[in-house]
Parts: structure tokens; C-alpha cells; sequence
């Protein structure tokens, strides 16, 4: 039986309602603390509700991780942020608790334990380094926790309370809602409506900064099931449709390049893996013939090269800006290398100096870098060589255990592309640390996907 979307919004009705009134008060007053006050109280109630019901659950860790599409706005506590996705950490724990006597033996939890040892070296780090209190670094990290919630997970669907097919079913729901809610958006951010508290830009267009992750995923599985058509697809015959979807959603609301360009590269990869000698001829050809094509088109071609261009500036370009944000960090890390520099906190005294905040010589004032544009180096900064090692070793054990039942269970063909798109972006982006919830998706469905395989079609 097909999970219903009515199900996820009859259940939290409420919580939607005091969302939606949260952002109208907000937009009317400017007052964060009544919007927030509101829409604590249905998250409140909704968490009850996803305690006692498995499946919503599940849906409302995905609905906090996206910070509630970012259509709410945060709360200012003092000098820092409240973001929704905090409240995943409390939904997690709760799960948790739910299931502590029931946890099943798995392959990947074994990271996640890993990095929790590592969260508290690195309260020794920041206390011994830069004299910053447990409980700060406790907080600053506390995104970090959310990754509890990969066991209760991996328990619900090995212990029959939510099938695979079940999870795989929320999942796609989500995010094609997800999608709908950005492309939605990037819609009225075009005509000047503003009703997003994201981040936004402009790059061939007005850009939104989303969490991509679940996008990305999506597309995988709907490119496994492109590939695979006689074997467990639950696109039907609208695979392909669902591909192109999924990448113009990149393309045209995220538009981040780095993105673009490793997720087609794994593709490519992909589908070379997988396609019989003889089509993969035909597919290279087809590929090279569409590229030129788009090439040929004036507008994609000044893009291809602006952006190009742009990311090689020297006066500010991407390679060049995180060039220099790496020395900034390296400097810091002289001396500690083998556990790093713990986790500083933004606006603790003692720490700031090693949070990425230095002083502008010109202007006086406090500038940013950015950990987070520097992929894996973050974990070799907070954490030092050792988790650095163990997330590559993490890497390459994921891709041979995805590549080795790709073919049959098309969790394990999403687990293996994501992981690859991993370890080929490793210098640029921080997901593993910045955006935790995500890339414990990635390894959930390859946790799952060890699971006996059924066979078994329906279409979206």
C-alpha cells in the first residue's frame, strides 16, 4: 500500500497552521520572538505525534532538517540563531530513548559512534586550546547530534515497523514536496516577493541557497531507475522525467557549480558501470552531441563561461577566496594536527580567533572565512588527521560495499553515487559536518539496502 502525502499534512495540520501564521506575524511585526513563540508550540504537539507514529516520524526529522523549507523565520537568542533543524536534535533523542531496547547490529553505526568519541576530544581540544567551556563547544556542535537518530531509523525498517519500500516512499514524497516548495519560491523571489529566509544571490539568476543533498539523492534513484528497468523502480516509467526534474532543480534554484558538475560526472560514471558495451558507444555519443549543442546556444555558452571565469578571478574569485581561507585555517592548525582545534564558537572571546573571524586591517571590523567551503579539510580542522584518515577509509568502504549490489537494490546504487560525488568533491564542500543530516541519509540506505532484496515496481 502507497503512502498517502494527505497523511503527512492531516497529521500536522497544526503545525503547518501555526508555521504559516508564524511567517504572516513576522512579515507584518518583524518580531521574531511572537513568530517563534508559535511555532514552538505546534512543533511541540507535533513531536508527540511523530513519537507515537513511525512514519511521521521520519517525516518531521526531514521537515526540521530542511528548516522548516525555510519559510520560518529563526529566532535571535542573544547573539546567536535558533535554527528549526536545533529541534531535530530533541526529536531525535526522543527516537532514540523509543528504541534503545530494540537497536539492531549495523554496519555503519559505527561512524556515527566515531564521531560522537570525536565530538568529545573535541570539547578536550577547545578547552585546552583556546580555555572554551564543555558546554559551549557542547552547543556550537550540537547540529552533530541529530545523527542519533541513524539508529532508530535503521531499527524501524530492519524490525518491519516501516518496510523499505515504506522509507524509500516517505523519502520521495518529501522530496519532490521539498522541490515544489523551492521551486515555488524561487518563483516569487523573481518577482520580488520575498517569503524565503534563506540565503539568496545572484548567479545566472536569482540563486537560492538550499541543502541539496535529498535532491541529489533523488536524482540517483531515479537514474538507477532509468537503467534498471526490470528491477525495483519506484518511478515507473517516469525515471527519466524524474532525472531531469531533480537536475533543473540544481540547475536553475540551487545553481551550485560544484554540484552541477560532480553529479554529472558521477552519472556518466554510473552509467558506465551499468550500461552493456554496446550502449555506452551509443549514450557517449548522444552525450557529446547534446553538449555541443547546448554549447552552440549563445546564453548557456556566456554562462559556462562567466561562471568560469568568475571561479578563477584572482581578486575574488571561488579558488581564489578559499585559497586564502585555507591558509587562514592551516595556520590556525599548526601544533594541533592530530586531534585539530576542536569547535570554536563564533562569539565566545576566547575562541573567535580560530572560528574563522579575523580582523579587516582596513576597516577594522570582524570579516568571515568559511570552514564549510573547504569540504573535507573541516574535519581534519575540528577533529584532526586521525577522523580525517577514517572518513576517507569511510569513503572508499562505502563505494565498494554500494558497487558490489548496485545492480539489485537501487538504495545501494544511491548510496554508492553519493559517496563517490563525495569523495570527488571532497576539497569543496563540508557535508559530512555541516550538513550531518543528509549524508546519514546517504549511509541509512546503505545500511538498509544489506537487507534481503524484493523485487517490486509501482508508479509515482
Amino acid at each position: 500500500m502507497l503512502l498517502k502525502i494527505s497523511m503527512f499534512s492531516k497529521k500536522y495540520a497544526f503545525f503547518y497552521s501555526c508555521a504559516i501564521i508564524s511567517a504572516i506575524i513576522y512579515k507584518m511585526t518583524e518580531n521574531s520572538l511572537i513568530s517563534t513563540i508559535i511555532t514552538v508550540l505546534g512543533l511541540s504537539i507535533s513531536l508527540g505525534v511523530a513519537y507515537s507514529n513511525d512514519l511521521l516520524g521520519i517525516w518531521l526529522l526531514f521537515v526540521l532538517a530542511y528548516d522548516i523549507w525555510g519559510l520560518v523565520p529563526y529566532a535571535n537568542i542573544g547573539e546567536g540563531v535558533l535554527h528549526w533543524y536545533d529541534f531535530n536534535v530533541i526529536l531525535a533523542f526522543l527516537l532514540y530513548i523509543k528504541f534503545i531496547k530494540m537497536h539492531r547490529k549495523s554496519v555503519y553505526g559505527i561512524v556515527y559512534g566515531l564521531l560522537l568519541l570525536f565530538v568529545g576530544i573535541a570539547c578536550i581540544q577547545s578547552k585546552t586550546i583556546y580555555n572554551q567551556s564543555v558546554l559551549t563547544t557542547l552547543l556550537t556542535s550540537r547540529a552533530l547530534f541529530v545523527v542519533i537518530a541513524f539508529w532508530p531509523i535503521v531499527t524501524m525498517v530492519k524490525s518491519g515497523r516501516v518496510t523499505k519500500r515504506e522509507f524509500v516512499d516517505v523519502f520521495i514524497k518529501f522530496t519532490r514536496w521539498t522541490m515544489k516548495i523551492y521551486w515555488l519560491t524561487w518563483l516569487f523571489e523573481n518577482m520580488g516577493v520575498h517569503i524565503t529566509y534563506l540565503q539568496t544571490g545572484l548567479r545566472w539568476g536569482v540563486r537560492i541557497y538550499i541543502n541539496p543533498i535529498f535532491i541529489m539523492l533523488y536524482f540517483f534513484l531515479a537514474l538507477h531507475g532509468a537503467i534498471y528497468k526490470d528491477v525495483e523502480n519506484p518511478f515507473g516509467n517516469k525515471a527519466i522525467h524524474n532525472c531531469i526534474y531533480a537536475m533543473l532543480s540544481i540547475v536553475v534554484v540551487a545553481q551550485g557549480r560544484s554540484a552541477i558538475l560532480y553529479m554529472l560526472i558521477v552519472a556518466a560514471i554510473m552509467l558506465l558501470m551499468s550500461l552493456r558495451k554496446d550502449k555506452i558507444v551509443k549514450y557517449s555519443l548522444l552525450a557529446i552531441v547534446v553538449a555541443v549543442g547546448l554549447m552552440c546556444v549563445p546564453q548557456i555558452r556566456g554562462v559556462v563561461l562567466d561562471s568560469l571565469a568568475e571561479s578563477q578571478n584572482s581578486n575574488g574569485g571561488n579558488i581564489a577566496v578559499r585559497l586564502i581561507e585555507r591558509k587562514f585555517f592551516e595556520e590556525k592548525l599548526v601544533g594541533h594536527e592530530l586531534f585539530g582545534v576542536g569547535i570554536p564558537n563564533n562569539h565566545d572571546d576566547n575562541s573567535v580567533a580560530y572560528s574563522g573571524k579575523y580582523i579587516d586591517p582596513v576597516s577594522h571590523k570582524y570579516n568571515n572565512y568559511y570552514l564549510e567551503d573547504l569540504g573535507a579539510f573541516s574535519i581534519r580542522y575540528q577533529f584532526g588527521y586521525i577522523s580525517y584518515i577514517l572518513y576517507f577509509i569511510l569513503l572508499i568502504f562505502g563505494i565498494i560495499d554500494g558497487a558490489q549490489r548496485r545492480h539489485n537494490s537501487n538504495l545501494s546504487f544511491v548510496g554508492l553515487a553519493f559517496l563517490m560525488f563525495m569523495l570527488l568533491n571532497c576539497q569543496l564542500l563540508a557535508y559530512i559536518t555541516f550538513r550531518p543530516f543528509g549524508f546519514m541519509i546517504a549511509l541509512i540506505f546503505l545500511e538498509i539496502s544489506r537487507m534481503e532484496e524484493r523485487t517490486w515496481i509501482f508508479n509515482s
